[in-house]
């Protein structure tokens, strides 16, 4: 169990700053879990939900719902469950199916600075209809001169497993360390944590630590706001990702034949093509990575959409990550780039008109503008 956690953070209002790391659960060995979103194994009822607070819409409110996370490792995993209950099942809001989708969902979170370093980390989200979505944060979450501190293109290799319930819904995650970037000191590792819970239709988010609104609508998010954890008896380890992929596709051609002794016809002729490709990662260190490709698949990459202009205000462009390859994870630190990019992503451009006020929700579940939407 999180020992000595409630106490703690019932004491201070800081998300973490200034209060000691505190040791998680750990599971001995493995397999104490079945990842099918139902939280029902006896190795979890042996662990204390964390303390949560209403962060949103009025911070230190009762909570209009019930929500009980608990949160435990072994040798290869950090997990983490989620009751999430609701009095009215027909208000869960799930829209999205999609990878990286967000559409006004309801939401369950772990933010992890996994470095310990207060300024980077990355997120694991699913909703209730299963979908999962994955970020880096860099810059602790701050929001500086119109650029989203984070990159919705990173993609990483972590399971995730949601159930509806009779009385809300259930998840489960489990993340590899392998995915995770760390340092180990003396046989114990520390990284900074953050869970949260969002209920979209009542804009209410349950948070642990106890993080205050004063640091922002983002405050929630903030690395330097994380409860600080250790863990012991973890190890990097190394994996080399190996994705082979096959590219298929049939062009047919049309030909119009006369032969001298029979009416002309049309005889359509197939042309079919493959193109197999492999992709490659490897990294050597917690700070580097090696990321190899033979026959690169750029169907994965995003074209730019032709805008058509007919207002009087003027098109703008702006740089954003656009290569959705989710075949190569970054486990080295993210790259705080003004461009949302990472060792993980590439860059492209995107068009936006200045006077457009989009209304949209970003993946935090925080109104966006023109220029900051996901």
């Amino acid at each position: 169990m999180l020992a000595g956690v409630a106490p703690a953070a019932a004491a201070a209002q800081d998300g973490g700053r200034g209060k000691p790391a505190v040791p998680l659960h750990r599971f001995d060995g493995q397999g104490h879990i079945d990842l099918d979103g139902f939280v029902d194994e006896p190795a979890w009822q042996e662990i204390d939900p964390v303390p949560l607070v209403v962060y949103s819409p009025t911070y230190g409110q009762a909570p209009t719902e019930e929500t009980r996370i608990r949160i435990a490792y072994d040798d290869a995993y950090l997990y983490v469950s989620g009751q999430l209950f609701d009095s009215d099942l027909g208000g869960i809001r799930a829209n999205s199916f999609a990878r990286d989708g967000f559409s006004g969902d309801d939401q369950f979170s772990v933010v992890i600075d996994s470095y310990n370093d207060h300024e980077t980390a990355v997120a694991f989200v699913v909703n209730p209809n299963g979908a999962r979505s994955d970020r880096a944060v860099w810059g602790d979450a701050e929001w500086t001169a119109g650029t989203r501190p984070f990159n919705s293109d990173w993609n990483a290799h972590w399971d995730g497993a949601v159930q509806r319930t009779n009385d809300g819904w259930s998840a489960e995650m489990r993340i590899p360390f392998s995915t995770l970037g760390f340092q180990n000191t003396g046989g114990e590792v520390t990284m900074g944590l953050i869970v949260y819970r969002s209920i979209s239709r009542k804009n209410e988010r349950h948070v642990y630590p106890d993080i205050s609104p004063e640091y922002g609508f983002f405050g929630f998010g903030k690395p330097s706001l994380a409860q600080r954890v250790t863990f012991r008896g973890v190890d990097r380890t190394n994996p080399i990702y190996v994705t082979p992929y096959l590219l298929g596709g049939m062009t047919q051609i049309p030909t119009l034949r006369e032969p001298p002794d029979v009416r002309a016809y049309w005889e359509t002729a197939d042309d079919p093509t493959g193109e197999p490709g492999l992709d490659f990662k490897y990294s050597p260190s917690s700070n580097l990575s090696i990321d190899l490709t033979a026959n690169t698949d750029f169907a994965q990459v995003e074209a730019d959409d032709q805008q058509i202009n007919v207002t009087r205000f003027p098109l703008f462009f702006r740089n954003v990550s656009s290569s959705r390859n989710a075949r190569r994870p970054s486990t080295s630190r993210p790259a705080a780039s003004p461009t949302g990019s990472s060792s993980a992503a590439g860059s492209g451009w995107t068009a936006a008109n200045s006077s457009a006020s989009t209304g949209a929700r970003g993946w935090w579940g925080a109104p966006a503008d023109s220029t900051s939407a996901c």
